[in-house]
């Protein structure tokens, strides 16, 4: 998703805060990619 500027939202979801925060330095954008503004890590909690 983009907006007009250009900025945009990714979400990946993870099965454990461990593996997103493991995972976290290699969801970098390539050196030629888009600039990395934020990111962070959130709990889901899912009731089925």
């Amino acid at each position: 998703m983009h907006s007009a500027d250009y900025t945009g939202l990714a979400i990946v979801v993870f099965d454990t805060a461990a593996n997103a925060e493991a995972a976290a330095s290699a969801l970098e954008p390539p050196p030629s990619g888009p600039v990395l503004i934020s990111r962070t890590v959130y709990k889901v909690d899912v009731e089925g």
